[in-house]
């Protein structure tokens, strides 16, 4: 006769609850319940959360995975996985490990799923866990008390909105709506969709320093700026002015950075981060430390140079805090483009202002203390974030009191010391998962399989030797002196993340857990470390293969066949270039070239530019200025840029077929910051691209520093507006300057149609090529 299975609950089916049913059921020993309050897999990255679907993930599809399920074998309507899926492709990829580990060979009677159940208090009664659930019938709410031997949970440790932490006056008339609310541009009072507001000033506080807030801020930025570039629109909505309130440096890092291994290459940014060569060729583990003011230092040193190329002092002595990282491919465009106005301090109030019902001013305290006041806000957003006090609230007090719960504390609410971070020693039959400050799949994989090997076991839980009692109380001291830093107010001691070392867990748990390693063409010590790189079963390691094969082969598209290096140009171009002025008989010739991003207006496309190209003339009597419109799109699944001329009605429209398409290529060696293309022309049949026109593309770090257009050995150079002013200044000074070049005024010689439209002239000739073709294919990616 069959032994009876002891019984695990397991509150929530996202991705931890998932993975924790799938190892435990893996074991053979045990059986379990999911109860899931939603009506849907997925938790965060269900259609009906918080999340928006068409939201980016900011981590890539290789560490948003585990390691028996590739992102091969799910099926996305027909479209491969992007290297950074968007939400809905993640809540599909769960509803498939679902379907293939969960609900795969359920009994007849056995339900191991509960949609709809909202459990509503957890309590350890006779060495059992008494689990209450509320669910809803055709007569009402129906309560259910279920017995289990034990519990994990996988809730997820930010459940509730974080209010602002300011004072506020009464009767402020406008919006303040939290980061998880916010969804269009009509929420902040701005128009909506069906309405363009003309000459309106518009200023928007975002209070945030984490992913929340830079993500706001890019968004806001890049609705606005649809709103005044889409089709058909017949005014111009006025800029939206965004100021960015946050409480430490934020060090946006871009998604896809240089690959300095070989010449302007680009890769996704783990590959960069999460690459175990960094780490030498000994065995590693799992470290932590406090943070302090010489470490913060070099981390903003390391940063600033991975990012920009060099380092900025200015930047790094700004303060002894330690810096805040996010992942965002346009933030720091914005912020060059004046779009974002970031400002290290504290929001203290909020007020009304006199003359203006429908505007606010906010007091904010500088790090130096300072107090300043910024005025005419006409929306607020709260991106400050969660704590945890809903997360764990039908858990027992005595519970919460053995786990040390700190229902507002949003960096450690719990004290869990063992099993990966996952469990407290003295609580052993109790997981939760995601309560670490580490959310990684990789790592809850790992908790999953050590917390499943302890309870299937059949033996009682041994005693813990005197190594693994000295190692959980480091952690209790360390998890102890980051909440008595944050009560106190030493933040140069407080880590963004508590417990950041992914490199070192994963590498530790694989080695104790016994794991089976899948590294294809990386030794031990080298490469992408992801959960696909440990299995645990001939299943999984199929699927291992795949994914690691698909990570590699990525690598080498990055470095071999210049993967990413038109869409690293692309997402560089955003906002305004200006070329170096030229003079001729007393008049002065001058080109711009702005790129504003709006959502795409063809389905099979992703991201989209309106490219605005000026040129003037000016002399002493008279200025002349002409403009011309381009549309820019690309397309993620071919990696590639079209240009498009605009309708002769609506200039911001693009006609039905592109015009060209640049060929990009790597420079050599000793170029080892610049990259190449020549324009593909596609109608007519035409093939072959125009060699007489070319383009380098000057990087500095992951950041695009200047474009040089040449013709028939003529070059002209673009730069961002400050950078030329720089540029200018240094010119007219004694210092010398490495110039290209400079353009000639000579006979007209279109580059870009047989017929474009007539010229500026001023007696002594035209102006030479303008920068940019029809169809100049650049690229941009933006990220909600």
């Amino acid at each position: 006769m069959a032994s009876i299975k002891k019984r695990v609950a397991i509150i929530g089916a996202g991705p931890g609850g998932l993975i924790a049913a799938h190892k435990i059921l893996q074991t053979g020993k045990l059986s379990i319940t999911i109860f899931e309050k939603g009506h849907r897999i997925g938790g965060l990255w269900a259609a009906d959360s918080l999340i928006n679907p068409e939201m980016r993930t900011n981590s890539s599809m290789f560490t948003a995975a585990f390691s028996d399920l590739s992102w091969e074998s799910v099926y996305l309507d027909g479209q491969p996985a992007p290297v950074y899926p968007k939400a809905w492709m993640v809540e599909r990829y769960l509803q498939e490990y679902a379907r293939r580990f969960v609900l795969a060979g359920q009994e007849k009677g056995e339900q191991r799923l509960l949609f709809g159940a909202r459990v509503t208090s957890a309590a350890r009664v006779m060495e059992k866990w008494r689990i209450a659930t509320l669910t809803n019938d055709a007569t009402g709410e129906v309560e259910k008390i279920e017995y289990f031997d034990y519990l994990v949970l996988a809730t997820g440790y930010l459940s509730d909105l974080k209010p602002l932490d300011c004072e506020i006056d009464q009767d402020c008339s406008v919006p303040i709506i939290h980061s998880t609310e916010y969804r269009h541009l009509h929420q902040l009072g701005h128009g909506s969709s069906h309405q363009v507001l003309e000459n309106e000033h518009r200023r928007v506080l975002i209070v945030g320093g984490s992913h929340s807030g830079s993500d706001m801020a890019a968004l806001i930025a890049w609705q606005a700026s649809n709103e005044r570039w889409a089709p058909g629109k017949i005014g111009s909505s006025s800029p939206v002015e965004i100021i960015h309130i946050t409480p430490h440096q934020l060090f946006a890092v871009p998604a896809f950075s240089r690959d300095y291994n070989v010449p302007c290459a680009f890769q996704p940014l783990e590959y960069k981060i999460f690459d175990r060569a960094s780490r030498g060729t000994d065995p590693i583990s799992h470290t932590f430390a406090m943070a302090s003011p010489e470490d913060s230092k070099n981390s903003r040193m390391m940063i600033e140079g991975f990012v920009n190329g060099g380092v900025d002092d200015s930047n790094v002595d700004t303060n002894d805090l330690p810096p805040y990282c996010v992942i965002s491919e346009t933030y720091n465009q914005l912020v060059r483009n004046e779009v974002i106005r970031p400002i290290i301090g504290q929001l203290r109030r909020l007020q009304k202002l006199d003359d203006k019902e429908d505007r606010i001013s906010a007091i904010v305290v500088l790090l130096n203390g300072e107090e300043i006041q910024l005025d005419d806000f006409s929306a607020v957003i709260n991106a400050t974030g969660f704590n945890s006090r809903g997360s764990l609230s039908f858990l027992a007090k005595e519970v919460q009191d053995e786990l040390s719960f700190e229902p507002l504390n949003s960096r450690l609410p719990l004290v869990l010391d063992t099993t990966y971070l996952c469990q407290r020693s003295s609580v052993p039959d109790i997981a939760l998962l995601g309560f670490n400050g580490v959310i990684s799949w990789g790592i809850i994989e790992m908790q999953s399989r050590a917390v499943a090997a302890k309870w299937a076991a059949e033996e009682e839980v041994p005693i813990p030797s005197d190594a693994e009692l000295e190692a959980c109380k480091t952690v209790v001291d360390h998890i102890s002196a980051i909440r008595a830093a944050v009560r106190d107010g030493r933040r140069t001691e407080v880590p963004q993340v508590p417990f950041s070392d992914y490199m070192g867990m994963m590498e530790q748990a694989g080695r104790e857990l016994g794991l089976e390693r899948v590294d294809l063409e990386f030794s031990e010590v080298e490469g992408f470390i992801c959960a696909a790189r440990w299995v645990d079963s001939a299943v999984g390691k199929t699927e291992a293969l795949k994914t690691m094969a698909r990570l590699q082969d990525i690598q080498r598209q990055a470095r071999d066949a210049k993967l990413f290096l038109a869409r690293s140009v692309f997402h560089g171009l955003s906002g305004k270039w200006v070329s170096e002025r030229e003079y001729r008989d007393g008049i002065e010739y001058t080109r711009e070239v702005e790129l504003h991003p709006r959502y795409p207006t063809r389905p099979e496309y992703h991201f989209e530019y309106v490219a605005i190209e000026k040129f003037t003339t000016l002399s002493a009597n008279s200025e002349q200025t002409e403009a011309r419109h381009t549309i820019l799109r690309y397309t993620e699944d071919s990696d590639e840029v079209s240009a498009w001329e605009v309708d002769a009605e609506d200039a911001r429209k693009a006609k039905d077929l592109p015009f060209y398409k640049l060929q990009f290529y790597q420079n050599d060696a000793d170029d080892f910051n610049s990259c190449s293309a020549v324009a593909l022309e596609l109608d007519d049949d035409k093939s072959e691209p125009d060699q007489s026109l070319s383009y380098r593309f000057e990087f500095k770090g992951s950041m695009l520093q200047s474009i040089h257009i040449q013709r028939n050995r003529e070059t002209l150079t673009f730069r961002k507006p400050t950078e030329h002013a720089i540029f200018e200044l240094q010119k007219s000074s004694s210092v010398k300057v490495a110039r290209p070049q400079p353009v000639k005024i000579s006979k007209l010689q279109p580059l870009w149609l047989s017929e474009f439209p007539s010229r500026i002239t001023s007696g002594s000739g035209d102006f030479a090529d303008p920068p940019f073709r029809t169809g100049t294919p650049f690229r941009n990616e933006l990220s909600s």
